[in-house]
C-alpha cells in the first residue's frame, strides 16, 4: 500500500483507489465460478491455477517495483 501511494499522485488517489475496489470487488464473483468449474475436475486443480497466475503476476511485476526503488531513491 506504500508503494500504492506514492506512485499515485494525490489528486487521482480516490479515483484509483475507487476503480481498483470496483475491479477487485466484481472480478470476486467470476474467479469463484472459475474456480468452481476448475474443482468439478480436481479439487486441487484451483489452488494450481491460482499460484501459477500469482506467480506470472509476482514475477511480471518485479521490472516496476525496481523501478519504483529506483525513482525513490533519486527522489530523496
Amino acid at each position: 500500500m506504500a508503494t500504492y501511494q506514492t506512485v499515485i499522485p494525490n489528486e487521482l488517489y480516490g479515483r484509483i483507489h475507487g476503480t481498483r475496489r470496483t475491479l477487485v470487488w466484481g472480478m470476486m464473483p467470476i474467479g469463484s465460478l472459475i474456480g468452481g468449474v476448475l474443482a468439478h475436475f480436481s479439487l486441487r486443480l484451483p489452488m494450481y491455477v491460482g499460484g501459477v497466475i500469482a506467480s506470472v503476476i509476482a514475477i511480471s511485476s518485479i521490472k516496476f517495483f525496481l523501478s519504483v526503488a529506483k525513482s525513490s531513491e533519486t527522489a530523496q
